[in-house]
């Protein structure tokens, strides 16, 4: 019955921050994912196009970046109008689903992962930036939660497929949302590697076999970046701050730094996207 209960609560939720999906011929309005690009997405995956993710698609190239989720399945299945959508409330429901089973794992009643949940699915973290667009984001943050919920099962003791399976959450994170995803990867390494040292002391041995892994990881990673950083690096002396735009009065400087304002009657948009 508590199951049942939270997940009607759950659906009611997302579909009052997301109504839009239940109205024809309404979008959601997402400045970087305009209806123009959804189609060309759907096309291209109509003729079967996967592109896999790179380093340099970080770096200015064009054109979309796809992977063989779910993410794909719901811009072959859905209307265009309603993909960006669509796409932002499935991932609502994942980082939900998948926070209270992390907190569950770590021994938290039903009612306390379930609050948990919900306080991360429809964090401001999330629901704040559907109105630009950064669909990339919702999807990165649900594969994240899920892999603290595959994590924490390997570290209790469960099998070490759990770790392979908390790393493909991580990588499918990092694939969607490059920037968000690798800030919060950053402080869920040091959760992780916190709570290996736990589990060790507790249990007077040492996880040889993560901690290896954690090695490869940080070798693997290095060898790989490294090329990337010396692109983002600034050569022959030019800094970062030359490149930026500059305003000469402080008018111009005014429009610069408000020019993304979000109108006052449209602040609900921030919590309430379908507005």
């Amino acid at each position: 019955i508590t199951a049942a209960i939270a997940c009607v609560l759950l659906g009611v939720m997302v579909l009052f921050t997301f109504y839009g999906l239940t109205e024809s011929g309404k979008s959601l309005e997402a400045g970087d994912a305009p209806l123009s690009a959804v189609a060309q997405i759907k096309r291209a995956l109509d003729r079967g196009y996967f592109s896999s993710a790179s380093p340099a698609a970080g770096l200015g190239t064009i054109g979309p970046i796809l992977i063989g989720d779910y993410t794909a399945l719901l811009y072959r299945v859905l209307p265009v109008a309603k993909v960006e959508e669509g796409l932002m409330a499935f991932a609502v429901i994942l980082a939900t689903f998948f926070f209270y089973l992390f907190l569950r794992e770590r021994g938290f009643g039903v009612c306390a992962a379930l609050a948990g949940g919900i306080a991360l699915g429809f964090s401001t973290l999330l629901v704040s930036i559907a109105k630009a667009g950064h669909t990339g984001k919702f999807t990165g943050v649900a594969y994240l939660a899920g892999s603290l919920w595959c994590m924490e099962r390997r570290i209790r003791g469960r099998s070490f497929v759990w770790a392979l399976f908390a790393g493909l959450a991580v990588g499918l994170a990092l694939a969607q949302s490059r920037d968000l995803a690798l800030i919060i990867c950053m402080a869920l390494g040091a959760y992780w590697l916190m709570a290996l040292v736990r589990s060790a002391l507790a249990a007077r041995s040492v996880p040889v076999g993560l901690l290896g892994a954690y090695i490869a990881a940080a070798v693997i990673a290095v060898v790989t970046t490294w090329p990337v950083m010396k692109l983002l690096v600034p050569m022959g002396g030019e800094s970062v701050a030359a490149a930026a735009p500059t305003a000469e009065t402080p008018e111009q400087r005014w429009d610069w730094a408000t020019q993304w304002s979000i109108p006052s009657d449209e602040l609900i948009k921030l919590i309430n996207p379908s507005y």
